[in-house]
This record gives C-alpha cells, structure tokens and sequence, in this order.
C-alpha cells in the first residue's frame, strides 16, 4: 500500500510473481490494472511506468495506456532547474528517441544518448530560458536538443581520437566482474546447459524453464511437470502444487542444491535461518517491489556456483563482440580510461563504434585471463 495524493495505489503480488495494480480513492476502486511484470510510479508527472511481457509503456494515473510502444525503457530527463524531456529505448536498436508532453512520439530511436546540458557541463550553469538544455550524441555526432526535441545545433564530436588506456587484466577479478558475478552469475559463468532468459516470456516460466534443465526432466517441462518432479525426489512438500511455489519451497530447493538432501528434518525457522545465512533471504522495507522470479533466478544461480566451485567443475563463459549484452558491455567498459578518466565517468559517452572497437581490444585478453578470476572470485561468494 502507497499513498499517492488523495488516493492509494495497491501493488498485490501475485503466485506467478506478475503484479496487479489497484487505484482506490473515497474507499472505491478507481482502477486495476494485472499482469504487470514491474512498474515505477513517477509522481512528478502523475504517472507510471509499467512493464508487462512486450516491454515498458507509460499509463495515466487512472491506469489507462498512454504510449504504446513496448519500449526498452523509458525516462524522464530532468534538468536542475526542472526542464524535462521524455525518451524511450527501442528494443530493436537500442538507441533513443523523444517523447512530446502528450507522449506521442517526437522522433524516432536516433540518439546514443541524451543527457540534460548542466549534467554534462555543471560549470557552464543552465538558467530556465537556456534555448538548448539536453545534448544528444547522434553516431559521431553531438549537439543540443530543446524540450521539445528539436536538434538546434550538432558538430563532430570527436575532432581528435581520445587517447583511451585499459585497465590491467589479471587473475585478480576486477570490481565490475565482482559485483555482476555476485548478482548475476548466468551472464559470466558456463553452466554446461542452455540455460537463459527468453524476453516476451514471464519470469516465472523462464525460472521453471531452467529448472527443468538442471532437472534434465524432457524439453518443454513446465512448472507443474517441475513442480512433480521436485516432490517425487523428496524436495518439496505435495502441498505445493495447490498452495503455490513459495519463499520457503524456494530455500528447500536450494537447500537440496547445496547439500545433496532434502530438509524435511528441518523446522520452517531453521530452514530461513540457513537460507539467511546463505544469503538468499533480501531484507526490504518501505515501497519496494520485486520480480521475485528473476530473483529466485539468480539466486539460483549463485548456488549452483558454489556447488560446481566446490566440486572443481566450473567455466567461465566466452564472451564475443556479437554477443555482448548491456551488462556485460558495462562490466568491460569499466576498464576503459578516456583521457586520464574512467569511462563511466564521461559526461558524454564514446560513439557506440568507438566504444565497440575498444571493447573488441578487451575480449580477448578478457577471455583468456576470464577463467582464472572466476576461480578467485567464487571464494567471495
């Protein structure tokens, strides 16, 4: 429950781990809204951003679509001195377009990115009448945009080529590669099975999708066939199938992972308390919600690590150019140094080329030094 206003928004959670959303004010209910895979309530502009199977979209206050795009993302830029500009990501290329105030679309997914001017130049200053308070990077192009999302001017952005370092690669893991193993091992470490994530299906069959292959049960098993198969093998209680997979259905599916047998002589109590101490209870307060699905994902994950690491059978992934995902992109764009500065660090990022090229000089050292941090890492986990 969130006041918003003079009225409540009701996030109720689902089994499948989807949302449904309920808008109540003066004690009726003004709108509701199911199948939510995530959302974000923006209150500044009395809206939300919700996310169902085909991507974001931006809703009214009373849940009704106003953009229907399935974007990537969508963002409300927002200079100091409050002048705004919407943008969405398109799924296909990845790169950035404009939303008007009424949120049709402006322009089309053009931009590598746009940033509000006084957070690429804070010692310039920005005064509400600046003519120009974004600026945009268009391929090797960089310019200034109004609110409204007219280009008002663009040059060459780069006159010169940078002069860019790396960071060393050795058997030591860096920070990045730390932080992604620790909170998404599938993205950096080869299972032995086609384990993934399907986009435009629920995080819940992706789960179940992966259990069934660490199951080895027949392609195509879904939850209920997982389900059956985890209480054949002593896992799980019958009760599951009619009470619905649970926190605690999850903690005794990792407690068999981690120590090959089952927990039925353990209390509810001294199951979390293991589960805690492994790391696989979140504490969370206020207004936070979750997929919890994608959670268990990759909770999952981090456990069956520890049991391949313990084992000595364990691989990291190969990385390629072709392949690279947002996050893995990041974790090697953390080793770039761009004129003395760390690349994240930029108020403008490189052109995506650019960029390429020097993530392509990254991946085969990367590749050869992935294995040996991988086994220094696991011993954080």
């Amino acid at each position: 429950m969130q006041p918003w206003g003079e009225r409540i928004l009701f996030a109720l959670q689902q089994m499948d781990g989807s949302f449904e959303l309920w808008i109540h004010a003066n004690g009726q209910t003004l709108a509701r809204l199911e199948h939510i895979q995530s959302y974000r309530l923006d209150e500044a502009n009395n809206a939300f951003y919700i996310q169902k199977a085909g991507g974001w979209d931006a809703y009214s206050a009373d849940l009704k679509p106003l953009t229907n795009g399935s974007y990537d993302r969508l963002e409300i830029l927002s200079t100091h001195g409050e002048v705004k500009i919407g943008t969405y990501r398109d799924k296909k290329t990845g790169l950035l377009g404009i939303l008007g105030k009424d949120w049709k679309v402006v322009s089309a997914p053009v931009y590598e990115s746009i940033k509000p001017f006084d957070q690429v130049f804070p010692q310039l200053g920005l005064v509400q009448s600046t003519p120009a308070p974004f600026v945009f990077l268009k391929k090797d192009r960089f310019g200034y945009l109004s609110e409204s999302g007219a280009e008002l001017f663009q040059t060459a952005l780069l006159t010169k080529r940078p002069a860019v370092t790396y960071q060393p690669l050795t058997a030591q893991p860096f920070a990045a590669f730390q932080t992604l193993l620790q909170t998404d091992p599938l993205r950096l470490v080869d299972f032995g099975k086609a384990y993934g994530w399907e986009s435009g299906r629920s995080s819940e069959t992706n789960f179940f999708a992966n259990l069934a292959l660490y199951l080895e049960l027949p392609a195509g098993a879904a939850k209920q066939e997982v389900l059956a198969a985890l209480i054949e093998r002593g896992v799980l209680a019958p009760t599951v199938l009619s009470a619905g997979f649970a926190n605690t259905d999850f903690y005794a599916l990792m407690y068999s992972i981690a120590t090959g047998g089952g927990s039925q002589s353990l209390t509810q109590q001294q199951l979390a308390d293991w589960a805690s101490k492994r790391g696989l209870v979140y504490e969370r307060g206020g207004h936070h919600f979750v997929d919890v699905y994608a959670e268990y994902q990759q909770l999952f994950f981090r456990e069956l690590l520890r049991v391949q690491a313990g084992r000595g059978v364990y691989k990291a992934k190969t990385l390629t150019l072709a392949t690279l995902d947002e996050f893995q992109r990041s974790m090697l764009s953390s080793l770039i140094v761009v004129n003395g500065r760390p690349m994240e660090q930029l108020p403008v990022p490189l052109p995506a080329d650019e960029l390429n090229r020097h993530l392509n000089v990254l991946i085969q050292p990367y590749n050869k030094q992935a294995q040996a941090m991988l086994q220094a890492a696991v011993k954080q986990l």
